[in-house]
């Protein structure tokens, strides 16, 4: 089974591209391009990563070729509305490959094969359902949904794609429209809850959002090619453990610290990355106390994300982003914390 994800990347490189590449390396049923405008010399050679040399204008009339018409893509932030027609745009280096993907770097991975290889083994035509990882099949029938209709809470058909190539907002379309395409139609998805642990948007310490851990004390860790999330158990205050396939660090705008080399072992705190000499009980709970900043700063860490960076919502009214929604389901799941 050949897997290849496509990744365009334009503009500097982040400070965490290093553990991400390193991360990628313990994963070689996987490939990824990375088409990128950056140079690589000081980029670690990994036998699964392969760098293209390409400019956003290149990939952008990849995707308009495939589209047939003008589009709206000024931007590589829009690109996530243009991922699920990858298959397409980028069709002559996916020829030999049985699914594509397409994800981001702004992750670490852990043996994702493990959580995927069900979906394989069945075949399923998408595995995942997230845009910073996600898996087709490679044939024209399933690489062409992103253009089917559905129909809207009105009764009336309705083809998603339209809105995103005609508007420069962000539409989501590579999560939120994709999902609704699928479930309209019946295709079928494969799914796996430990694929994925995601840090939570508009917090500056690290908290995850799965609803089965998002109230304990944690602890991200990479271990000798495993994500392995630690926390303390409420009964029995023992350290615990659950593994899975990656994880997602979502708007880590203030990471500071980063690692550069190959270690067996580090953990993941509000300032970043931090190696770890072995992993013991000790060096996680060392982990769990350095993941706090005073309430003050993240309070304003929180007012900023929420309101006015965008990364809450598109929402906004003379620059100020409008969470409503999202603070509402928050509040109402007990999922809002500073």
């Amino acid at each position: 089974m050949k897997i290849c994800i496509i990744v365009p990347y334009f503009g500097e490189f982040p400070p965490y591209i290093n553990t991400f590449l390193y991360s990628a390396s313990f994963n070689k049923e996987i490939e990824w391009l990375i088409f990128t405008d950056q140079s690589v010399e000081d980029v670690p050679n990994i036998d699964n990563v392969t760098f293209i040399k390409s400019t956003f204008k290149e990939v952008r009339e990849r995707i308009q070729s495939v589209v047939g018409k003008n589009i709206v893509l000024d931007t590589p932030y829009k690109l996530c509305d243009y991922k699920p027609l990858y298959g397409l745009a980028f069709s002559d280096y996916l020829r030999d490959y049985d699914y594509w993907g397409y994800g981001d770097i702004d992750i670490v991975c852990g043996k994702i094969m493990k959580f995927i290889q069900p979906g394989l083994t069945k075949r399923y035509d998408r595995i995942g359902d997230l845009g910073h990882f996600c898996l087709y099949k490679n044939n024209h029938d399933v690489n062409t949904r992103y253009l089917l209709p559905v129909k809207d809470r009105h009764g009336n058909e309705i083809r998603l794609f339209d809105r995103v190539y005609s508007h420069s907002r962000g539409y989501a379309f590579d999560e939120l429209g994709i999902r609704a395409i699928y479930k309209y139609y019946h295709f079928d998805t494969y799914k796996n809850e430990d694929l994925v642990n995601e840090t939570k948007t508009g917090c500056l310490d690290i908290y995850s959002i799965d609803p089965r851990f998002h109230n304990y004390q944690g602890a991200f860790i990479w271990n000798k090619g495993k994500c392995l999330y630690y926390y303390l158990d409420p009964k029995s205050e023992q350290l615990r453990y659950h593994e899975f396939g990656y994880f997602h660090l979502i708007k880590r705008h203030q990471f500071t610290h980063f690692i550069n080399k190959r270690v067996d072992c580090f953990g993941i705190t509000t300032n970043g990355y931090h190696q770890l000499d072995n992993l013991n009980d000790s060096n996680v709970i060392n982990i769990m106390n350095k993941n706090h900043s005073s309430y003050s700063k993240r309070l304003k860490y929180m007012i900023h994300s929420y309101f006015f960076s965008g990364d809450i919502t598109f929402r906004n009214i003379l620059g100020i982003h409008l969470p409503l929604f999202e603070l509402f389901r928050e509040i109402k799941n007990h999922t809002l914390r500073v």
